[in-house]
């Protein structure tokens, strides 16, 4: 139970496109939607450039599945500075990881 944060591990300029995950329960009906977060903090995680996304809350304890929708239209880029690196190339998303964060 509590607030947790939805980060994508591998670059720091993400484009969300339609990407959206929710939380559902696995012994039960309830459906957590995450939301967007206005302010993108950017971090790294095991030496790798991470970025927060989304933010969610759990009310009660269980055991849930996350869904994941439209992940192809995630386009994630190791770096924000496009005038810099103009053509650097989008991350394959099989190289991407999803790291969830408790408040």
């Amino acid at each position: 139970m509590g607030v947790y944060s939805v980060y994508i591990v591998g670059g720091w300029s993400v484009n969300l496109g339609q990407f959206s995950l929710r939380l559902i329960e696995i012994n039960g009906a309830e459906i957590i939607k995450t939301k967007k977060v206005n302010l993108r903090i950017q971090s790294y995680f095991k030496n790798k450039r991470t970025k927060k996304v989304f933010s969610y809350v759990i009310y009660k304890s269980g055991t849930y599945r996350i869904e994941f929708e439209n992940q192809n239209t995630l386009i994630i880029k190791k770096s924000i500075l496009s005038l810099r690196f103009p053509f650097q190339n989008k991350i394959n998303s099989e190289k991407i990881d999803i790291l969830l964060e408790k408040e």
